[in-house]
């Protein structure tokens, strides 16, 4: 597999597995963030420009409703809040800030409310 095409699945990865919180609940609030960017009920927020992702973000636009198709689930009704960081050192201090108890992984995923 290609360095960009790896890096590409990569980001898709990150972007469904990250962090999801509905809005009254977003862990992630003071953070730093460099990008915002709103796809559907995706929220995807960044310590880095996302501009170089912008067919990622094209993709993800259809995945809820292939996901709706595909597993027969709901569609999300709360925004899904996809938080992404430049490197893994920022996203170890972020874990160990707000999940002191968890243990150190690439992806997390959180439902609160």
């Amino acid at each position: 597999m290609s360095q960009s095409i790896a890096t590409h699945v990569q980001f898709i990865a990150a972007l469904l597995t990250i962090a999801a919180a509905p809005a009254s609940a977003r862990v992630g609030a003071s953070e730093p963030w460099v990008d915002t960017r709103q796809v559907g009920p995706f929220i995807c927020q960044a310590t880095f420009p996302l501009g170089e992702y912008d067919a990622v973000f094209a993709e993800l636009r259809d995945l809820q409703a292939e996901l709706v198709r595909t597993l027969g689930i709901e569609p999300a009704r709360d925004p899904v809040y996809v938080y992404l960081f430049s490197n893994e050192t920022s996203h170890r201090k972020y874990l160990s800030r707000h999940f002191p108890d968890v243990p150190p992984r690439r992806a997390l995923f959180v439902r609160e409310g």
